[in-house]
């Protein structure tokens, strides 16, 4: 009747057919997030960025994901690496609960995720597209999405938009590129930079970074509105506010700065960006702060009701070493400029509940103190302050213990004399903007980065604002010398007027 079969023979198949299920059952190796920091040995990425990115293996949205990191620079690989190592052994650190020994081991392991490549020319792109996806078969990954962080200069942000979209698009998953202000000088060379990104970006893929909405004083504004959105509608539907006041004050000159300061002065570098988006956090409805996904459009519809009060609405100084200064960089005796370093704005919004309310922005450098904070000044001589950093408070929300405002849960309350301080929780913002901001972007979430629409609207405002501030800038030694006074829809240096409305 035939021979037995050996008994490995019978086993072979049983053991084949085990291993192919054990690969089925096996866990599939997790997506990876490829990121492409450009500008990878500049003093930004130096400063914030490689430390944000090796931040990400303790973040709670991005802990245990699998990361590949890009460093994208112009010198060649021989020369470029071993500088990059360099800059993650100096300026990459652990918190100062991780052990020495741990430490080590966490930059030794993020350092090899990291890889030196030299971007210049378009087959550079195509190069690292290959490499990418090299890596991705070798590891059997599947690719999530594709970061690119544009740490350089805007002028090249159209080329690099181009070059990524032809040759650098991942297969599957998103592609999302990061691009650091200046966004433009005017609204002309604004509208002309959003065309050239959207040629090749769609609105989505475009993230406008302004590191000033990533610090915690900031965030802490529609947390604070939305917790306690009762007091704040009943406070507009009353008619309570006098005022609105954002401010800067900056302790620092520009000296050694005046190269690229004195083409843009305080309105584009301070009140375009970083104020405007505060502004919008104080005086949008509370509805639309809650309104992730047409939070956009809500802002765009904020900066289109907001216009300058009157043509004397706007007042500009300068500091009195700012021509020395000039002259100095410039090595060029006879320099005389115009540029402001400080700047006072009144604006109105057209809208019913905000009828009639001065909503004042104001920034300048050689200050007393520095300072920052964006305060609601009500007609009962209380106020609620904003208080987003330097000064004599904590960031945190200042007011009257009188003002009936709720404590956010996981924030902390504190009484000093009749002022009650609501001060936010770790998990609110950062002390280190980029560490959020960089994190927000993996995750898709817009809503802490500037849109085409509101920014181009927001720039209808800003050149009528540069137009009327024209005129020659008051010089002052001190602080005292451009206090500011509201009075109507006009604004004056304290000295000029009686004192109507003190700022």
């Amino acid at each position: 009747s035939g021979f037995p079969m050996p008994r490995r023979v019978l086993l072979f198949p049983l053991l084949l057919l085990l291993l192919q299920a054990s690969a089925v059952l096996a866990d599939p190796a997790p997506p990876v997030y490829n990121v492409v920091l450009v500008g990878a040995t500049g003093s930004l990425a130096k400063k914030y960025l490689w430390q944000s990115l090796f931040g990400l293996q303790w973040h709670p949205d991005h802990k245990g994901k699998a990361f590949q990191f890009w460093a994208a620079a112009r010198e060649p690989e021989d020369s470029g690496a071993p500088l990059l190592q360099g800059i993650l052994a100096k300026h990459v650190q652990c918190s100062p609960d991780v052990s020495k020994e741990d430490c080590q081991q966490h930059k030794t392991s993020f350092a090899e995720q990291v890889t030196y490549v030299q971007l210049k020319q378009d087959a550079d792109f195509e190069r690292l597209n290959v490499r990418i996806q090299e890596k991705l078969e070798a590891q059997k990954s599947a690719e999530e999405g594709r970061m690119f962080y544009l740490s350089v200069p805007p002028s090249a942000y159209a080329t690099l938009a181009r070059q990524i979209h032809t040759f650098c698009r991942p297969r599957s998953g998103w592609l999302r590129v990061v691009i650091e202000k200046p966004f433009g000088s005017n609204a002309d060379s604004a509208a002309t930079m959003a065309e050239e990104l959207k040629n090749h970006l769609q609105e989505s893929e475009i993230y406008r970074i302004d590191h000033y909405l990533g610090k915690r004083g900031v965030q802490q504004i529609p947390l604070f509105r939305r917790y306690n959105a009762d007091f704040f509608r009943r406070m507009l539907r009353e008619q309570a506010v006098q005022h609105v006041e954002v401010v800067m004050s900056e302790q620092e000159n520009v000296e050694g700065r005046t190269a690229f300061y004195d083409s843009y002065g305080v309105v584009r570098d301070v009140l375009q960006n970083h104020l405007t988006e505060v502004v919008a956090l104080v005086l949008m409805e509370v509805e639309a702060l809650v309104d992730s996904e047409n939070f956009a459009h809500h802002k765009e519809k904020l900066f289109r009701e907001l216009q300058v009060a009157s043509p004397e609405a706007v007042l500009v100084g300068q500091y009195a070493d700012y021509d020395l200064h000039v002259q100095q960089d410039q090595k060029n005796d006879a320099l005389d400029s115009d540029t402001p370093t400080f700047a006072a704005v009144q604006l109105r919004r057209n809208h019913p509940l905000w009828k009639d309310v001065p909503i004042v922005i104001r920034s300048g450098k050689q200050m007393e103190k520095r300072e920052a904070f964006a305060e609601i000044a009500l007609k009962t001589g209380d106020f609620i302050r904003f208080h987003i950093q330097g000064g004599d408070y904590e960031t945190s929300v200042v007011a009257p213990q009188k003002v009936p405002l709720e404590l956010p849960p996981g924030w902390k309350l504190r009484h000093q004399n009749d002022m009650a301080f609501f001060i936010p929780g770790s998990d609110v913002g950062s002390t280190v903007p980029y560490n959020m901001l960089v994190a927000q972007a993996l995750s898709g979430n817009r809503k802490s980065f500037v849109d085409t629409q509101s920014l181009l609207e927001s720039w209808r405002l800003w050149d009528e604002v540069l137009t009327l501030a024209e005129d020659k800038p008051r010089v002052y030694a001190r602080e005292g010398d451009v206090e500011v006074r509201i009075r109507g829809s006009r604004l004056h240096f304290a000295d000029n007027v009686d004192a109507h409305q003190e700022l």
